[in-house]
């Protein structure tokens, strides 16, 4: 069976079917992103993944695959990496932009907010801490409601700062 497998030779690369990628010049690919961030700039508009993958006529989910190097029509490994590497810088700038208009707006902060959780994974954290002594056995009711009062005293002065804060 060996032989016979000898006899075939190398398997040929598989020749990729459908539409060539828009893009297949990484050095192109980044003059044309870096274009968009200018005419952003100079204009006074907001930066955006969206507003990247417009610029560029495509969708975000194409700028997603060239990031993830899931373009199978690419075939050189180097090429894929760049225009991997070019979607994350501009992402970067994506979300140094959302992250500076934190600083910039006053009071009118909540789509900067919605955008940073939603396209970079930002969270809101709450730290809670509690201290005191709770044996296994059952709190008497006296102390229950002392506890049950302080509890609730501390979770509304919690969402009142929560409240100040936004």
């Amino acid at each position: 069976m060996d032989k016979n497998l000898s006899l075939i030779g190398p398997i040929p690369k598989r020749k990729w079917i459908g539409r060539p990628p828009k893009f297949q010049d990484p050095v192109k690919f980044q003059q044309h992103i870096d274009e968009y961030f200018s005419k952003r700039q100079s204009d006074g508009l907001p930066i955006t993944v969206t507003g990247l993958a417009i610029h560029l006529d495509t969708s975000r989910e194409i700028l997603l695959n060239y990031e993830n190097e899931l373009l199978a029509q690419i075939t050189e490994e180097k090429d894929k990496k760049s225009f991997s590497d070019a979607i994350k810088r501009a992402k970067h700038r994506c979300q140094d932009f959302s992250e500076m208009q934190l600083y910039r707006s006053v009071g009118q902060v909540a789509g900067t907010i919605f955008a940073l959780k939603n396209n970079w994974k930002w969270q809101d954290r709450l730290d809670i801490e509690i201290s005191g002594h709770v044996s296994a056995g059952q709190v008497p009711g006296e102390e229950r409601e002392e506890l049950k009062f302080s509890l609730n005293d501390f979770y509304r002065e919690r969402r009142e700062k929560l409240r100040v804060d936004r």
